[in-house]
């Protein structure tokens, strides 16, 4: 069946960016994310409709978006309503994939245009005479509550996940996790700074810190070996590389060419503008609680492409850790039971905010189900 026969089609209206009013309305054009929507805008003499689908008329991506909102519509995009004025949520939702197929088919050498989607033709199921819209409600019904399944289940398996790896029996904290917490808050004020940390050498508690070597990427080849280098994505992990280099024990803490430092929970290579300290032989949650007070001392700014960050910087850093005094004879100590709690408890904390996150898109995703 033509389009045409079953469905209306309008354009939008072109609105310059300085016509563009503030205000509270989707202004939808042909981006391809957040529902086309572009921004909010005031404009109420412009393209304005609800209960439809846009199409962008240009860009690479055929965006096809529902509509239940009134939103203003720009030039970019063609908007789509049923002649049925009683086609819902369901039915444009179930016909918005037929639409992006219809709109693959054009492209710059084909541009679309009003005229040639009214022509273009378009499958749709019917029973007695009219398009099956209770078909097409069941449909889509079907496929949320698949969805639901599946977003339960990703829960679960995330879940048992981080629980697995953080060796946790659940993520809720106890009154002594609270406790905990508290603490550290207290060691942070200023007042009690003095007497809740203490100031360290790197190199009088670890010993030298060791310095990769370099690397070049046309000599390296394909291999499991985490290969680290400067810089924040992916950790500064660059490759995965098959060489015979240097392999550094897990657990220990890396700090790149600008200071930054990382945890390392696992075995790796590295080049030369990375300084390795060797906190291998600490308990994993004392290791990665270091790690954070190193980064804390040594990404101070000080360290850029002009003035790098070497193994002998980090044999001069200093950092601060927490301390307590021993039961016995009074001195004072790292806390290390301490550091190793802290970070179990936010580690309780992380998968909470997962686990939260999972929960409220579900919850949403139910709440969408149930408006219709």
């Amino acid at each position: 069946m033509l389009i045409d026969d079953y469905f209306d089609l309008y354009n939008g209206k072109r609105l310059t960016k300085s016509q563009l009013i503030s205000g509270g309305l989707p202004y939808i054009s042909s981006s391809s994310f957040n529902n086309g929507i572009q921004e909010y805008v005031g404009n109420d003499d412009g393209a304005i409709y609800s209960n439809c689908l846009s199409i962008a008329y240009n860009g690479k991506e055929s965006a096809v978006f529902y509509h239940p909102y009134e939103g203003v519509f720009s030039d970019n995009v063609r908007v789509v309503k049923f002649k049925d004025a009683t086609a819902g949520r369901y039915q444009y939702l179930y016909v918005s994939s037929v639409f992006k197929k219809v709109r693959e088919r054009f492209n710059y050498g084909n541009p679309m245009s009003t005229e040639k989607l009214r022509k273009e033709l378009v499958i749709l199921p019917f029973k007695d005479g009219r398009i099956a819209f209770s078909y097409m409600k069941d449909y889509i019904k079907t496929l949320e509550a698949e969805r639901i399944e599946t977003l339960e289940a990703e829960r679960i398996e995330t879940l048992e996940a981080y629980l697995t790896v953080t060796n946790l029996s659940d993520y809720h904290l106890t009154k002594n996790d609270e406790k905990i917490l508290e603490k550290f808050i207290q060691l942070s004020d200023t007042k009690s700074r003095v007497d809740g940390w203490g100031v360290y050498n790197l190199k009088e508690l670890f010993g030298n810190s060791t310095r990769g070597k370099r690397l070049k990427s046309s000599d390296r080849k394909a291999g499991n070996l985490p290969f680290v280098t400067a810089g924040e994505d992916n950790t500064g992990i660059s490759d995965f590389i098959g060489n015979d280099v240097e392999v550094f024990s897990q657990n220990c803490v890396t700090i790149d060419m600008f200071g930054s430092a990382k945890y390392r929970g696992y075995k790796f290579g590295a080049d030369d503008h990375i300084a390795v300290v060797h906190t291998e032989s600490l308990p994993k949650r004392v290791a990665q609680f270091t790690a954070v007070a190193i980064h804390k001392s040594s990404y101070s700014g000080k360290f850029s492409y002009s003035r790098n960050f070497y193994a002998k910087d980090a044999d001069e850093l200093n950092i601060q850790l927490p301390i307590k005094k021993n039961k016995i004879d009074n001195t004072i100590e790292i806390d290390d039971t301490f550091m190793s709690n802290f970070i179990r408890v936010v580690e309780k904390m992380v998968i909470k905010d997962v686990v939260e996150w999972a929960d409220k898109k579900i919850s949403a995703m139910r709440d969408v189900v149930a408006s219709d």
